[in-house]
């Protein structure tokens, strides 16, 4: 990873390759199978899971999954869950699993 390549949410992505949550190990795997290696996405693993879509997102070819860390599924101060938490339904997932080319 490059200085300046990703924002500051992707700070705590480990940068070693062989390490399977870092950006280099995902990106030689199937996005399920890459989200799970990695720490920070468990919360979005674990809905991928209760959803049924693991088959399907490791079987799609062409897609980016712009996905959200567990901090963004955490509760605010007063105990509620996070507007972006709560929005993470079957109908937003396109805007979150775009297609590629071709």
């Amino acid at each position: 990873m490059t200085d300046g390549e990703f924002g500051t949410g992707c700070a705590a992505v480990p940068t070693d390759p062989s390490n399977p949550g870092s950006f280099d190990a995902m990106a030689k795997e199937p996005v399920a199978t890459a989200a799970s290696g990695n720490p920070l996405l468990s919360t979005l693993v674990t809905a991928v899971q209760q959803a049924g879509l693991v088959d399907s997102l490791n079987a799609t070819q062409g897609i980016t999954v712009f996905a959200p860390t567990n901090e963004a599924f955490r509760e605010d101060p007063e105990g509620r869950p996070r507007q972006n938490a709560r929005r993470q339904g079957d109908a937003d997932q396109g805007a979150h699993v775009p297609r590629g080319p071709g």
